[in-house]
């Protein structure tokens, strides 16, 4: 199993009126980001992985409709930080 390594790079930012919290991690080479919505109860959170393509993408799981009706919004805010 990859180890896990946590990078200082750690942002939140506003999307569709809630606050999210941005993770920066490396799994081994691979680049990820951990999502965490913030003062949510209970807790969303959730792992971004980027595609082929250059977008970021959420890791398939269940999550409610707003979250991936703004997986873009995650998508340009990575981009806009990294």
């Amino acid at each position: 199993m990859p180890k896990l390594e946590v990078m200082d790079n750690i942002f939140s930012k506003v999307i569709k009126n809630k606050e999210y919290i941005f993770e920066k991690v490396y799994y081994g080479t691979e680049l990820k980001f951990h999502v965490i919505e913030k003062d949510s109860n209970p807790r969303i959170e959730f792992r971004m992985f980027k595609e082929e393509s250059g977008q970021w993408k959420i890791h398939a799981q269940a999550l409610p409709n707003y979250i991936w009706e703004s997986e873009l919004g995650f998508s340009d805010a990575i981009e806009e930080q990294d």
